[in-house]
């Protein structure tokens, strides 16, 4: 019988053989990306038992496994190297991985950036996977005008520029893999303001990178509330075979759009009005806080703004940065926090 082109020997086998086929390629592929670059080296035994922990359901023996790595290494740059009777496997001259000759200067470019850019929520060894596309990019956009247009793009925030605390590849790895493989995270954990650490078991949902910081969110032991916990903070983490919790109908995206990010105080939404002096209140008069933002051009030149917003942390840390140039004068209790926080800068300031 012929299908697609291709004579079946035995119809009755076809559904059987075409998921073998499917598997074995999965399986070259998982094998793959778990050799590492030169200098390092993983031996077989080592590479058999990372895949028997990716995939507790994995059953291939560690024989088919020597011959799956000797086939594999006469089609791509991968090698081994003799210690004793164990072989230590490697990709060789990374930069000779893939050859991309056609790639065009828009997507070098887009390479550029998503270097840039995505490396803090990129797991490192398929960053590392990556770079001989980095460094192809890199030869092809240099000298060219895409080539310097990042000298002429930037991005900035408000206030100082603050170099986050570094982060381990190897905690980042550990995180992303429990996160991508969706299993339980055993990490020793320090939060902020406390002396001593103590060992956590997390159930990963999601990676969040905001200003700099990463951040894995989570919800720990049996608990079903979802909290933040900064990479830079996790002391050691370990990937557990059990698979993590879902949450039942969790979805960053929609969980991001709230306030989870922005520490709400509890007390809902707000009417906040205030009046901003004209220099710092004139771009309030383009950009918005709400779907209800109202914002006025008094007599004086200052301008008065109304909108309903969450009460945050956030929200606090805003108006602040004002400092003289705001008056809050709703509602009430929020008010009276600004009195009581003049009443504290006038003495230390007196």
């Amino acid at each position: 019988m012929e299908k697609n082109g291709c004579l079946i020997q035995n119809p009755e086998l076809e559904e059987e053989i075409m998921p073998r086929s499917a598997d074995t390629a999965l399986r070259h592929l998982e094998t793959l990306m778990a050799i590492p670059s030169e200098p390092d080296s993983r031996s077989t035994r080592e590479i058999y038992n990372l895949l028997c922990q990716a995939h507790p359901e994995y059953n291939v023996s560690i024989r088919t496994l020597q011959r799956s790595l000797d086939d594999l290494s006469r089609k791509f740059p991968i090698t081994a190297k003799q210690r004793g009777n164990r072989q230590y496997w490697y990709w060789m001259n990374p930069d000779q991985w893939f050859q991309v000759p056609a790639m065009s200067g828009s997507a070098a470019f887009m390479l550029r950036l998503a270097e840039e850019h995505l490396k803090p929520v990129f797991p490192p060894e398929s960053f590392r996977v990556l770079e001989p596309y980095f460094k192809k990019a890199e030869d092809i956009l240099r000298g060219t005008d895409l080539g310097n247009w990042s000298e002429r793009v930037a991005l900035i925030d408000r206030g100082p520029v603050l170099k986050p605390p570094p982060v381990s590849d190897n905690i980042r790895e550990v995180v992303c893999e429990a996160l991508i493989r969706r299993k339980r995270l055993q990490v020793v954990y320090r939060s902020r303001g406390e002396a001593s650490s103590r060992q956590m078991e997390l159930h990963p949902l999601g990676i969040v990178v905001r200003r700099g910081l990463t951040y894995i969110v989570a919800t720990a032991w049996d608990y079903n509330d979802v909290r933040h916990f900064a990479l830079h903070r996790i002391e050691t983490a370990k990937s557990l075979l059990e698979r993590s919790k879902e949450l039942d109908g969790f979805d960053l995206t929609e969980y991001l759009q709230g306030e989870a990010f922005s520490y709400p105080s509890g007390s809902g939404k707000i009417k906040l009005k205030a009046v901003f002096d004209k220099e710092s209140g004139v771009h309030l008069t383009e950009n918005q806080l709400s779907a209800d933002h109202q914002a006025v051009v008094l007599e004086d030149g200052r301008v008065q703004v109304e909108a309903t917003v969450e009460d945050t942390e956030e929200l606090r840390w805003w108006l602040k940065a004002f400092g003289s140039k705001v008056e809050v004068l709703g509602p009430e209790r929020l008010r009276q926090d600004f009195q009581q926080e003049a009443e504290r800068l006038s003495k230390i300031y007196c």
